[in-house]
């Protein structure tokens, strides 16, 4: 448990802006490994979670979905499967401890490990963002905003903010001293500052709403004086934190490298103001989009591309993976283009019903607990997709079991018990070597982007038969250089993907694209709007164009002369 949540939670497993999973292999592996124990470990006499029955009808939900879609590879249906049983080998898991260290216990241990992971994130994360980790290789992103140790704002600060949960849950248990929670407070206070998420004041909101139920709704008097208490120390906290987080700025960059490649955070202006609606409306319009297309029970799951695109007239069937429009941060829009109107009535009629029932609950320390994470769970999946993210599914499904209550049957035979979890184990060595074996192609190529054509064709050939091929579309979208011929075919592709997301590997693909189709006035002029757009363009296409020389029979001369200009004039 461990091992799970703090690899899953506080390792920087996106040591590169791609990701390399390891965290999702690392829970899948630890929740395979438990479940199947705790199945066989388990008595005649058994007691599972009531979430398991609803985790199969949303599994009845998921194949529905599946099956009018039309898929030419069957990879979509292998991952949904997968992450179906692994959620239901997590609801085991966490179903088992419970049975063996009881409700309050298992939160407690929980609660302990998140905070380790908080502790590890402030420290570690804000020294990447300083620069203060290259000498691990972990090199920090140009960005005015701190993304982590995870790379991603808003992922860093809705676990931060468990973590600042779990701080204030210990302190009602009296594990922690108000001192302690106070510097942890403040700890994960300036992270979360940093990030510059709007989603961060949600959060507050719900943790405060939490603590105002229990206040009132709670007959603990000791119960109700250490919630004020240490409520009074939280806000203590986040508010030194706030006003601590310019100086502290000040002296962290003092230390940072001089090479910083980043705005100080006082200069930048946000890019989440209350005026900014973000790449997420422009997700949701065309989800809507798409979702119209197939309005009752969608175009089945995980039928998208990374980068998707918009319906026009090159989609001719909108049912066919890889084509509409339904790539989406909020898990709602993404339901309902997955699973239609249907799939998400029944989503939103499972959501109430479990907000009744955490609703009548004890109010205590534990019920803070659970309502607070369910809360920042809600909120979270508003702007990002939670469930993508297999760590995340698995404690989601935890927090769940905290929450309903257990139904007990009776299983007469332990042979039966042992000889299932030994096939369990079996399966998911065979899943699981098949996703180490594309990892290991995945990787490799990452590391190594400058491919020749036997290896590109291995790359493409492995994305149509590995299990892990969806993850390939973001190799060939971001690292593969531009291949000989068919270059019209490609500057398409890529202007389709920067009409969705204008990332910098979207941009100096157009650019070198262009530059290989000659067009060398189109290049520098579509130059001067992407570099001062995200200057680190200028620094791939410094970085590719000897490579392209090397590859191709082209003159690049006039493009990369131009390339250089724009970048010296805006750095000036």
């Amino acid at each position: 448990m461990s091992l799970f949540l703090l690899v899953a939670f506080s390792v920087p497993f996106h040591l590169a802006p791609i990701g390399f999973f390891l965290e999702e292999i690392t829970a899948a592996a630890a929740i395979v490994c438990g479940g199947a124990l705790s199945w066989a470990l388990m008595g005649k006499d058994r007691s599972v979670s009531a979430v398991l029955p609803l985790w199969c009808v949303w599994g009845g939900v998921i194949l529905a979905s599946y099956l009018n879609g039309n898929y030419s590879l069957n990879t979509a249906a292998l991952w949904a499967l997968v992450y179906w049983s692994i959620g239901c080998l997590a609801i085991v898991w966490f179903s088992r401890l419970q049975e063996i260290f009881g409700r309050a216990g298992t939160i407690e241990v929980i609660a302990s490990l998140m905070v380790f992971a908080l502790v590890l994130q402030a420290i570690l994360g804000v020294a990447k963002f300083y620069g203060l980790l290259r000498f691990l290789t972990i090199q920090e992103l140009p960005s005015s905003r701190m993304p982590g140790l995870l790379n991603q704002f808003n992922v860093t600060a809705c676990f931060v903010t468990i973590g600042l949960v779990s701080v204030i849950f210990l302190s009602l248990k009296e594990r922690l001293g108000l001192t302690l929670q106070f510097v942890l407070v403040w700890m994960g206070g300036v992270v979360l500052f940093l990030t510059d998420t709007r989603t961060v004041w949600g959060y507050f909101a719900i943790i405060a709403i939490a603590v105002l139920i229990v206040s009132f709704k709670t007959s603990d008097v000791f119960l109700r004086r250490r919630l004020i208490r240490s409520s009074g120390v939280a806000c203590a906290g986040i508010v030194v934190a706030f006003f601590s987080q310019t100086p502290l700025d000040h002296g962290l960059t003092y230390l940072a490298p001089e090479n910083l490649g980043r705005p100080s955070i006082e200069k930048a202006d946000s890019t989440r103001s209350a005026t900014d609606p973000g790449i997420r409306l422009t997700e949701l319009e065309k989800v809507w989009e798409g979702a119209l297309e197939k309005p009752w029970l969608g175009v089945g799951i995980n039928n998208y591309p990374y980068f998707s695109f918009r319906m026009d007239s090159r989609v001719a069937d909108p049912t066919r993976a890889g084509t509409l429009v339904t790539h989406s941060h909020n898990i709602f829009s993404m339901i309902l283009a997955e699973q239609g109107i249907i799939g998400l009535g029944i989503f939103l009629a499972l959501i109430f019903w479990l907000a009744v029932r955490v609703f009548r609950l004890t109010k205590n320390a534990e019920w803070f607990w659970v309502a607070s994470v369910l809360g920042i769970f809600f909120l979270f999946s508003n702007v990002e997709y939670p469930l993508w993210y297999l760590h995340y599914l698995v404690l989601f499904l935890g927090v769940l079991t905290f929450a309903l209550p257990v139904f007990y049957f009776r299983v007469s035979s332990r042979l039966l018990a042992g000889a299932s979890s030994v096939a369990v184990l079996v399966t998911f060595l065979f899943l699981g070597a098949g996703v180490l074996r594309g990892y290991y192609v995945f990787a490799t190529a990452y590391m190594n982007p400058n491919w020749d054509q036997e290896r590109i064709k291995q790359i493409q050939a492995w994305r149509s038969s590995s299990f892990v091929g969806p993850y390939g579309d973001l190799l060939v979208y971001q690292y593969l250089l531009p291949t000989e011929g068919g270059y019209e075919q490609q500057l398409n592709q890529v202007q389709r993907v920067i009409e969705w997301r204008p990332q910098g590997s979207a941009l100096s693909t157009k650019v070198m694209l262009l530059a290989l189709l000659e067009r060398h006035d189109e290049a520098c002029q579509f130059a001067e709007k992407a570099i001062p757009f995200i200057p680190s363009t200028a620094t791939r296409l410094q970085a590719d164009f000897p490579k392209l020389e090397e590859g191709y029979d082209v003159e690049l001369d006039p493009v990369q002369e131009c390339v250089s200009d724009i970048a010296k004039a805006h750095d000036e």
